[in-house]
């Protein structure tokens, strides 16, 4: 027996596709404070979230702040560089280079939703507020 949710997946997938185009359109402009996701154009992926690095000396928790107060919800890189977790500090490992883009992102990236049920008009004020960030930075 196939679930009602799952004949919706086509339509949620192309909506998360098309929320996730909208912001790295709209945010194209702030690429002095934000560091885009670029996706291959061999891909065509299902994003679960829009992923933001903010540049050096940005503060990411001020934009985070402003995102919060304005009632758009963040989500931080889930388990943050894992190698940094107490957890994996004696775990036997090979490390190639000093993880230095791993660092960057544990500490300037964070997530916003493409949520299938994110409207044009949602998405257009999401931008807005990000848009903010020049007057942060």
């Amino acid at each position: 027996m196939q679930s009602a949710q799952l004949d919706k997946l086509p339509g949620f997938v192309e909506r998360r596709r098309h929320n996730f185009r909208r912001f790295l359109d709209g945010l194209g402009s702030l690429q002095e404070c934000f560091i885009l996701p670029v996706i291959d154009p061999r891909a065509n992926p299902s994003p679960f979230g829009f992923p933001i690095t903010v540049r050096e000396g940005i503060d990411r928790n001020r934009i985070i702040r402003e995102l919060e107060e304005a009632r758009i919800e963040t989500r931080l890189v889930f388990g943050g560089h894992i190698l940094r977790q107490p957890g994996f500090q004696h775990t036997p490992r090979r490390v190639h280079g000093t993880l230095e883009q791993a660092d960057l992102i544990m500490r300037n990236t964070f997530f916003i939703g493409v949520y299938p049920g994110i409207t044009d008009e949602m998405a257009d004020y999401m931008i807005e507020v990000l848009s903010r960030v020049r007057k942060l930075a």
